[in-house]
């Protein structure tokens, strides 16, 4: 009985051990399950791969012999993903290097040529379609067809209909199907920009003033119009290209009578920006050019070569000054002088943000289309398109678009003109490997990402398909080729999008095309593909993964700032602030000015009279700048400041130290050329820096930075105590050795009566003290030979040029010839004839925009005006200023050297 049970106790055990390791090795391989992602072996018969849907030819080999270990699997996630781009190439390869063009004869005139040299230049050959031979379709094994239109490329014969369907794998047309009755017609996008501001991201932060359609919404207008303060004034304009505006207020019995044309005529009424920014006393609008080369998922590129125009004012129609446009990077470069340094990187990124929400907010529109049941819906894979935007900033820099224009005329200047058609050829037509770098970064996802058809699981958060895949390709390969442009989405920066794509997605919206005329069922997302909205997270990361991973980021995702930063930012004085003085019609008074003001306030010797035209100031060593302007007391006269053309608002003036002189010109502007009719000069004295002779025992302080001129974050600014020295004791050291470099790290030493009081310290006596070495002081006879054959070239304002002073009286051992020059000056004579010294005034803020010079253009010029330069150490360049250098000069200045 005993031996019975024992066997059956052995049997049972051995059941309940095998029953255990089946249970055990369950678990594991469930477990494996839930946890596989990337590094699964996929599966068999799940889906085709790309090689059967795009009929890609498999090598020899491929398909594996018969009996072989490998015959009936599929590859590996990091194979199927090369197989993809490998689809993608291949597809790409088996076109001809075409380019066809269509559309209307009159912008072919005017756009094709500079675009046609490029592609001819990288072996492309462009072929003008003729719009008189009926040719049916556009079939063929092109590449790119360029639709030059004003309209949808259908309705400008570009192609019919059906075409888009057919579109062949790696092909593309330059037109975004629908774009323009969201975004690119006047009133298309006032009712696009209306309906989004429903969504709360946008009611709190609009990308476009408001606007109403006239005269279906002119009930609705009038109302708000009403409801508003009577200072709120509105812009009228039609909706044709160009075309004429008005600035009218409703509640004014004069300006209603004007309106009243509007209650049977189209037009667009918008709310005048208020308060806008005010550059040298215009108005200024900014064109930007954004290239949209996926719609959904949404990619979109931002070029930088923008271009800046001032404007007149309301009285004037808001029309163009006859000007020159200069570029953005000046008027970056402006901003950071005028309201603190990084300002820059600040509208930078403003400007970013707001050309990708807009491209975001069409695609909503376009994934609102009605669903198509045709089985070739078109989804825009094949669409890119190059956009202008023209925005306006406000006095805070909050940017405003108030039209885009889908077939933008391209700036005049050569050289920005072939960057933007150069990047954008380029961009299109990206190639290359980017498969394994993907992979990587895909790896590294914090989500539970699969492959449709492949490894899906109903744990992952996102399964990819053979379109996301190919977008995420392409991504890579255009932003590896993407010249000078900036991705703008998908962006490291993508959080800040979050919830702008999430409320747009929560709320109903309604397109212009739907309330309007049925949107082409063409453009359809009743496919199951993902836009921005499923992919946003996801692309977010992928982004910050590949800018930790690469070498050089792009300068402006270098630093992220919030609004609160703009609270540190003076503000310019705004039009809305400037008084309002009525003007005479009487000739007597053309050479008069009613006012002169400043700001700050300045006490003006003697007390302002029109029949005086010359007044003294004295302003304090601290008050580095003024905002001059004048008012005329004729109606056909404006106060212009510097010469007759240029600003007549509020003008900011850099006070050098002694007596700057500014002129305001009474300028009759009724002629085709002003007429420059008297002059009124302000004589501002501004003083020496004030300084205490060293106390008997005075303390010793260093300064590092000036805490109003602050350029280094981590380090301390203002006046420290350096404890246990003398002022002897630095004036008498001579323990250390002599510096070896001419960049050895220090700090400024200052005696004070307390370093707490800037006013109690010996300025004059001042040194620049390094901590592990000190400089040698050359003697009059060796500083002349150290600097005997050396050419010297100055390039900033006043403290350059004084520095440029102090060496030729240490050489020359007298000053015989000096003068406060804003313009540039030589010197020939220094040294015994053996060295020689320029200086040229940089920035040159009172100029007009089509004058004022840029920072490297003063290189070349300098350097130019300076011939025979030896490319060594016998020249030598020294750039510096005090309230505009910002490390950006720096690296304009290397690049005008390389070139």
């Amino acid at each position: 009985m005993v031996q019975r049970l024992r066997r059956l106790f052995r049997a049972r055990a051995w059941d309940i051990a095998v029953t255990l390791l089946g249970l055990l090795s369950f678990s594991v391989y469930f477990i494996h399950q839930n946890k596989i992602t990337f590094e699964t072996s996929l599966t068999g018969s799940e889906v085709q791969g790309p090689q059967q849907s795009s009929g890609l030819h498999r090598p020899s080999g491929a398909r594996g012999r018969q009996g072989s270990k490998t015959a009936g699997r599929h590859p590996s996630p990091l194979q199927y993903l090369q197989q993809v781009e490998l689809s993608l190439n291949r597809s790409r390869d088996y076109l001809h290097e075409t380019v066809v063009v269509a559309g209307e004869p009159g912008l072919i005139g005017r756009d094709l040529l500079p675009y046609k040299r490029v592609f001819q230049e990288r072996g492309y050959d462009v072929r003008v379609r003729n719009p008189f031979n009926n040719s049916p379709g556009i079939s063929g094994n092109w590449t790119i067809l360029l639709c030059f239109s004003y309209g949808d490329g259908e309705r400008s014969g570009c192609w019919e209909k059906e075409d888009l369907a057919h579109l062949k794998k790696g092909q593309l047309v330059s037109h975004i199907v629908g774009m323009r009755d969201i975004l690119w017609r006047k009133d298309a996008l006032c009712y696009t920009t209306n309906e989004v501001r429903r969504v709360p991201a946008f009611r709190r932060n609009p990308v476009s003033p408001p606007c109403w359609l006239l005269p279906s919404q002119l009930g609705e207008f009038l109302g708000v119009a009403d409801a508003l303060d009577a200072d709120v004034r509105w812009v009228f304009k039609t909706p044709s290209p160009g075309g004429d505006k008005q600035l009218l207020q409703p509640t004014r019995d004069s300006d209603f009578f004007k309106i009243k044309q509007y209650f049977t005529t189209r037009a667009i009424v918008q709310q005048y920006f208020p308060s806008p920014l005010i550059v040298d006393g215009h108005l200024v609008s900014i064109q930007l050019y954004a290239l949209v080369t996926s719609i959904s998922p949404l990619r979109a590129f931002l070029h930088p070569a923008g271009l800046v125009q001032y404007r007149f004012n309301s009285r004037q129609n808001f029309r163009k000054v006859p000007d020159e446009p200069f570029t953005l990077s000046r008027l970056l470069e402006r901003l950071v002088v005028d309201h603190g340094p990084e300002t820059d990187i600040i509208v930078w990124d403003r400007l970013q943000a707001v050309v990708t929400k807009t491209p975001l907010i069409a695609e909503r529109f376009v994934s609102s289309a009605p669903a198509n049941n045709s089985k070739n819906t078109f989804r825009c894979q094949s669409c890119f398109q190059l956009l202008s935007f023209d925005v306006v900033f406000n006095s805070t820099l909050h940017p405003m678009v108030l039209e885009i224009n889908g077939q933008p005329s391209l700036p005049s200047n050569h050289s920005l003109r072939h960057a933007i058609i150069s990047d954008t050829i380029s961009v299109l037509l990206a190639d290359g490997s980017t498969y394994a770098q993907l992979f990587r970064d895909l790896k590294k996802l914090n989500f539970k990402v699969g492959f449709k058809g492949r490894n899906c699981r109903p744990h992952h958060q996102v399964c990819l398909t053979i379109s996301d895949l190919e977008y995420l390709l392409v991504t890579r390969q255009q932003y590896q080729q993407r010249g000078a442009y900036h991705l703008v989405y998908p962006s490291p920066a993508g959080n800040e999008y979050s919830s702008v794509i999430r409320d747009l997605y929560k709320f109903p919206l309604q397109s212009f095309s739907q309330s309007d005329a049925h949107l082409d069922p063409q453009l359809s997302n009743g496919s199951p593909e993902h836009t921005s909205a499923d992919m946003h997270d996801i692309l977010t990361a992928l982004e910050q993964i590949h800018l930790r991973n690469s070498h050089g980021p792009d300068e402006s995702l270098l630093n992220y700032h919030t609004d609160d930063v703009i609270s540190e930012i003076s503000g310019e004085i705004v039009e809305e602030h400037i008084p309002q003085l009525p003007c005479s019609h009487d000739e007597a008074t053309l050479p008069l000015l009613s006012a002169i003001y400043t700001d700050p306030p300045l006490n003006l010797t003697p007390a302002f009279d029109p029949e005086i035209t010359d007044y003294y100031v004295n302003v304090p060593y601290d008050q580095h700048w003024a905002h001059v302007w004048g008012v005329a007391m004729s109606c056909g006269c404006e106060a212009r400041a510097f010469n007759k053309f240029g600003p007549s608002g509020p003008t900011r003036v850099t006070l050098g130290v002694g007596v700057n002189q500014i002129n305001l010109l009474t300028v009759d502007i009724t002629h085709s050329v002003p007429w420059v009719i008297s002059t009124y000069t302000l004589h501002v004295a501004r003083q020496q820096r004030q300084g205490n002779s060293p106390a008997d025992e005075p303390q010793i302080c260093s300064l590092k930075q000036d805490c109003s001129l602050q350029f280094m974050k981590d380090v301390d600014c203002g006046l420290s105590l350096e404890p246990g020295i003398t002022w002897g004791d630095i004036i008498n050291d001579r323990s250390l050795p002599f510096c070896q470099s001419p960049d050895a790290s220090g700090r400024w030493l200052v005696p004070c009566k307390s370093c707490s009081a800037q006013e109690s310290c010996s300025w004059n006596d001042s040194r620049w003290v390094p901590y592990l070495c000190r400089y040698r002081k050359l003697s009059f006879t060796e500083g002349q030979d150290c600097l005997a054959g050396k050419k010297l070239l100055f390039i900033g304002d006043s403290t350059n040029r004084g520095i440029m002073y102090y060496i030729m009286q240490r050489i020359n051992g007298t000053l015989e010839q000096w003068d406060k020059t804003h313009q540039l000056k030589s010197y020939s004579n220094l040294n015994r004839n053996l060295t020689s010294a320029s200086f040229y005034y940089y920035p040159q803020f009172w100029l007009t925009a089509g004058d004022r010079p840029a920072l490297d253009s003063a290189v070349h010029e300098i350097i130019a005006h300076s011939q025979p330069v030896e490319d060594n150490s016998n020249t030598i360049l020294v750039v510096g200023g005090v309230h505009w250098m910002a490390n950006q000069h720096l690296r304009l200045v290397e690049q005008a050297l390389e070139r």
